[in-house]
């Protein structure tokens, strides 16, 4: 297999866990080769000057190279040190880092979900605009990813979503119409037009939209469990 070199590649953190002694595997999110997996040889020693580095949330140029499919981490330098998330925004930015973490298959470039994570770290940081900026990431992972929401027209017939009608959504098909009494699995067509127009700006289509959301990626992680909705239970 023929090496590879890799410099000054735009990424950010996404996950880490112990490797060995001293070392780290890390998974990156970049902007040109999509997830990766790197050995950071030797990062766990004190006073390790790349460790600093090797943060969350923050914008790194990583340097890699090898001739496998996990390989190492060569230099790693800051882009720009911004502002940090803090409070509630920090377990915002876990969990969209544990949905890149699961959802996303190595080595497929997506710049613009990239993009979109970088800008949506922005806007976490203030509270206001949190659950929006979840809720919109979590549309654009799915569409990026290839299981994009149709959300302005019924499955089946191809009619229009009408705002005032009740809905259930299947993950795997769509949204087709309730027909009788409401109940709780079924969402307001105000709710799905809103959220297909990135402008959800009620309490019930914010509460809606989350708890469609939520089954929706809950059912593309196939089962595994997220450790960030556990931290935001805690602090409530």
């Amino acid at each position: 297999m023929a090496g590879s070199r890799v410099s000054s590649q735009p990424a950010f953190l996404i996950h880490t866990r112990a490797y060995r002694e001293t070392s780290l595997i890390i998974d990156a999110f970049s902007e040109d080769f999509g997830k990766v997996s790197l050995i950071a040889k030797g990062v766990r020693k004190k006073n390790s000057p790349t460790a600093a580095h090797l943060q969350p949330f923050r914008e790194l140029l990583l340097s890699w190279q090898g001739r496998s499919e996990l390989q190492t981490l060569t230099a790693v330098d800051c882009v720009n040190p911004a502002e940090k998330l803090r409070g509630k925004a920090v377990f915002c930015g876990f969990y969209l880092n544990e949905l890149l973490t699961f959802l996303l298959a190595k080595h497929d470039p997506l710049p613009a979900l990239y993009r979109y994570y970088k800008s949506s770290l922005e806007s976490l940081k203030k509270p206001e605009y949190q659950e929006l900026s979840l809720r919109y990431f979590e549309l654009k992972l799915l569409e990026e990813t290839g299981y994009g929401l149709c959300l302005n027209s019924e499955l089946g017939t191809g009619e229009a979503i009408i705002a005032d009608k009740l809905y259930r959504y299947h993950p795997e098909e769509g949204a087709t119409l309730v027909n009788g009494r409401a109940h709780e699995h079924a969402f307001l067509g105000r709710t799905l037009l809103d959220l297909h127009n990135q402008s959800l700006n009620t309490p019930r289509s914010l509460l809606e939209a989350k708890k469609l959301m939520r089954s929706i990626i809950q059912h593309r992680l196939g089962g595994r469990t997220l450790k960030s909705r556990e931290l935001f239970k805690g602090r409530s």
